[in-house]
């Protein structure tokens, strides 16, 4: 995998051991990743390869896409609208889990 900028993390071992992907067991908590298609600091390729290894682990994980967005779409200040769509989709999932009550 790339796009987590392993360039500036020293050595590859050391980029690895820092990477989301490379963290997944058997037994996480349930996930919801809300990410933007045109993300450059984290690409949206990325997501899509921990969402797969987190369900080959048998990880219950959940991928809102947001087309055409970038990193950090999700900020108050960039979008009311987007940040009220992510607070919406974060409860709907926590409601999915009985987390929390409608």
């Amino acid at each position: 995998s790339g796009g987590y900028g392993y360039e500036r993390m020293g050595t590859l071992a050391q980029a690895k051991a820092l990477s989301p992907v490379e963290q997944v067991r058997t037994g996480m908590p349930p996930t919801l990743l809300m990410h933007g298609t045109a993300d450059q600091t984290v690409p949206f390729s990325n997501v899509e390869e921990f969402g797969q290894v987190m369900k080959s682990m048998g990880n219950q994980y959940q991928l809102e896409a947001f087309p055409g967005q970038k990193h950090g779409f999700f900020n108050v200040g960039r979008s009311r609208l987007l940040y009220e769509q992510t607070l919406s989709l974060a409860d709907q999932f926590l409601v999915s889990l009985r987390y929390i009550a409608k």
